[in-house]
């Protein structure tokens, strides 16, 4: 056996004790004071599983909160930015159908063989057309 200082044995292969003997300060006699209740070492198990919940309620609560807020956001940033994306294609689109018919003749349906003209071009030969029209028939019923 080991000799050890506390005057207590250990079995043979145990590590001894490595703390020194307890002092005076640990050794409390009835003439002192009466002995305090430990403070804290009995929790109440309701209210730290209320309070554990109660935590894990509010964390839930904003994670939620955040995640709605994000996603209104986004969705509000997506619809903006459709719109202008639509507006500005429209707004292309319409600007390039003017540019084709300022240019002259542009196809509205090629297999029934229709074509768009500027307006001006379309009153031209309408007018055109009646005058010619106007000036055949008059000068058969009318000879001068």
């Amino acid at each position: 056996m080991v000799s050890d200082p506390h005057n207590h044995t250990h079995p043979v292969g145990h590590t001894p004790d490595m703390h020194d003997p307890p002092d005076e300060w640990h050794r409390h006699t009835t003439a002192e004071e009466r002995p305090q209740h430990a403070h804290g070492e009995l929790a109440n198990p309701g209210r730290v599983m209320a309070a554990g919940f109660l935590a894990f309620v509010i964390v839930i609560i904003a994670t939620l909160a955040v995640y709605l807020y994000y996603l209104s956001y986004t969705i509000h940033q997506l619809d903006l930015a459709e719109q202008h994306g639509l507006e500005a294609e429209v707004l292309r689109a319409r600007q390039d159908a003017n540019d084709r018919l300022q240019r002259g003749y542009v196809w509205a349906d090629e297999s029934k063989g229709f074509v768009q003209l500027p307006i001006e071009t379309a009153r031209r030969r309408v007018i055109d057309q009646y005058v010619s029209h106007y000036r055949s028939g008059s000068a058969s019923q009318n000879p001068q």
